[in-house]
């Protein structure tokens, strides 16, 4: 019933009318907040590879395993055709394929890259996934890991004497570990209800100041985090040398939505938060994106930031 009526169900989404994962919600009895554009995750497999294959399990209790396969290219064949009316193939399993006792997974295959997956794309991929998790947490304490396994490179990983290097193996990102040394860091919070704003400034993990103060002027915000690291030449130095590549290289201010990154916030050569059109107006005065690494993090509910639903255009413009 639920991949009929709710995954295969273009219209439909579960995050918006809060039925996602219900059970799970109610016995950890807490809310999970869901980041992405609503109902349209699903197409983001079809962006990838031409052919799916979903393979759910419910719960332990219900030991029934359902599957289904996807081929993409059937919704091409004649634009006239009803989505609802194109078929995809269905089974039930007696034996779970996964490793995992409940869950879903995903394979995709038929890539539409059809450039060879060599090496450095590999690695840039990794360095891709790497951001893709908020950086500025630490790594034992995220709620879930990405992991590539290619076989094809365990004999090339051998040879690779940095870490950052190689392919195979858990995405992780020590950003944060590196950010703690040699830099200027300002962290700013706005609380849950939107009263107050926090803000604490350090330098080089020496706490300095702390101020808290009444939200006057940012009335339409709450459970925001701004966190900004300041790197001068040496933090910039031991930067490059403990992560293989220029900050610029790396990025700038990131855009987080409960963990999940939006892009293209942070993006080497991006500058959505115009911070190197104002100091190119006032030099001297401000700080532009090759001197600043950081996050905006938006938590909880916060439903007037929504995404657009193409990934690269970051969040819907409105007054918030």
């Amino acid at each position: 019933d639920d991949l009929l009526n709710k995954w295969l169900f273009v219209a439909y989404s579960a995050k918006k009318d809060g039925t996602e994962d219900i059970d799970y919600r109610n016995k950890i009895q807490s809310k999970i907040f869901y980041a992405g554009a609503k109902g349209i995750g699903r197409f983001s497999c079809d962006k990838l590879g031409s052919y799916l294959k979903l393979t759910s399990t419910k719960d332990e209790s219900n030991s029934q395993t359902e599957q289904i396969e996807v081929d993409w290219s059937k919704f091409e064949q004649n634009a006239k055709d009803e989505f609802i009316n194109v078929s995809v193939n269905h089974q039930k399993l007696d034996i779970n394929p996964s490793k995992f006792k409940t869950g879903t997974m995903l394979e995709i295959s038929g890539l539409r890259n059809d450039s060879v997956w060599d090496a450095d794309k590999l690695t840039r991929l990794k360095s891709s996934l790497a951001k893709l998790i908020n950086p500025f947490g630490e790594n034992n304490k995220r709620q879930f890991e990405i992991k590539i396994i290619a076989n094809d490179f365990l004999e090339y990983d051998l040879g690779q004497t940095e870490e950052n290097r190689k392919i195979n193996g858990l995405v992780e990102n020590h950003l944060l570990e590196i950010l703690k040394e040699k830099t200027i860091k300002i962290f700013s919070e706005i609380s849950l209800d939107g009263k107050t704003i926090t803000t604490e400034l350090s330098n080089n993990g020496v706490w300095w100041y702390r101020v808290k103060e009444e939200n006057d002027e940012f009335f339409l915000l709450q459970e925001i985090i701004v966190e900004l690291y300041y790197l001068n030449r040496a933090a910039k130095n031991n930067f490059t040398r403990q992560m293989g590549m220029k900050a610029g290289e790396y990025g700038s201010v990131f855009l987080y939505k409960n963990g999940i990154r939006v892009y293209p916030f942070g993006e080497p050569g991006e500058d959505s938060f115009e911070l190197d059109r104002r100091q190119q107006n006032r030099l001297g005065d401000f700080v532009g994106t090759s001197e600043l690494i950081g996050r905006i993090e938006i938590l909880g509910e916060n439903e007037e930031f929504k995404e657009t639903t193409s990934r690269g255009d970051g969040l819907i413009k409105n007054s918030s």
